[in-house]
């Protein structure tokens, strides 16, 4: 599972940067072998202001299924971090578990394959 952090706020120290890499790591542990890359973006969004303003956006790409993005905010760095990777773990196992969606005619099993379905797909023979 390849990690890549990108920031764009002056206030991420390297330790917050091993502490993504480590929680990123822990917390899609569970569906690791299904991950090509993290993608960990963190923003500072209301610099002067203060709030909640700290924003951390997670892509998870995966194995021959779409891609799965997580955004939080917080006022907390560490907090938007864990709660945008606890959602996108979570999400991950949904569309793991999800049924992939067949083409129009694609049979289920061999029984399937000794008699024609109907469909509305006009190029199915």
């Amino acid at each position: 599972m390849d990690i890549d952090i990108q920031l764009r706020s002056d206030q991420i120290t390297g330790l917050l940067l091993e502490r993504v890499a480590q929680r990123a790591q822990r917390l899609l542990a569970h569906v690791r072998d299904h991950v090509r890359k993290v993608t960990v973006r963190l923003f500072d969004v209301n610099r002067p202001n203060g709030g909640q303003d700290k924003r951390c956006v997670d892509q998870v790409k995966l194995n021959r299924l779409p891609e799965v993005t997580t955004e939080e905010t917080h006022e907390n760095f560490r907090l938007a971090i864990d709660r945008a990777l606890i959602r996108a773990g979570r999400a991950v196992k949904r569309r793991l578990e999800r049924p992939r969606e067949r083409r129009c005619g694609a049979p289920r099993n061999l029984a399937q394959l000794q008699r024609p379905r109907n469909c509305s797909s006009p190029n199915y023979a």
